[in-house]
């Protein structure tokens, strides 16, 4: 039964560290990849479905607006959105002077958006698709997620501290007394023989 109990705090430990580890590794990449240019976004609506699904993540590549070209899918701040980013497939370019005029549409929708942008701005080129994983981080980012994770990890510290303290020691193994000819100190033949006499010495 002690074994079993010692397993099972085992496998929780080791779980409990891995879900940390994956944690900081993500926040970490996160954070380095703003650092470098790289922006994260998960994808709300669906409306560039079948190549992106409702609550994937995309991750953008800040570049200039001229390096664009038709077809690939970027991110911009629709005007007509409240400057909210949206993420759609490039249908057309024209350049005007130091405007740039572009056309883009969602795959699954059937009118496209027009929009102008300096030729000296800048747009996200979507470089990765991730799919389904940014439901955990939306809900990661409320007030419920957050306070889920805060309690999840308040219960592993106390659970660790707990075990720490009613841990009991394992019981210390024997001393194995040193052995001479194949018999221990004490009870060898020549100091068992009842015919051998003490050696005096006066």
């Amino acid at each position: 039964m002690a074994s079993n109990d010692r397993l099972a705090w085992r496998i929780a430990d080791r779980s409990m560290i891995i879900i940390t580890a994956v944690g900081v590794a993500f926040l970490g990449t996160l954070f380095i990849g703003s650092l470098i240019g790289f922006q994260f976004i998960v994808i709300e609506t669906g409306s560039m479905r079948p190549t992106i699904q409702p609550g994937g993540i995309v991750i953008d590549k800040q570049v200039p607006a001229s390096s664009a070209h038709p077809g690939q899918i970027i991110t911009f701040r629709d005007v007509f959105l409240r400057n909210q980013l949206v993420t759609h497939r490039v249908v057309k370019m024209v350049q005007d002077g130091n405007v740039i005029h572009f056309t883009t549409k969602g795959d699954a929708n059937n009118a496209p958006e027009h929009w102008l942008l300096p030729k000296k701005g800048t747009i996200g080129r979507v470089e990765t698709i991730i799919p389904t994983s940014g439901r955990w981080v939306t809900y990661l980012q409320t007030l419920t997620g957050k306070l889920v994770v805060i309690w999840v990890l308040a219960i592993w510290l106390i659970a660790v501290g707990l075990r720490h303290i009613w841990r009991k020691p394992l019981p210390k193994a024997p001393k194995k007394l040193k052995t001479y000819g194949g018999h221990s100190p004490g009870t060898g033949p020549e100091m068992s023989s009842p015919d051998r006499q003490p050696l005096t010495i006066r």
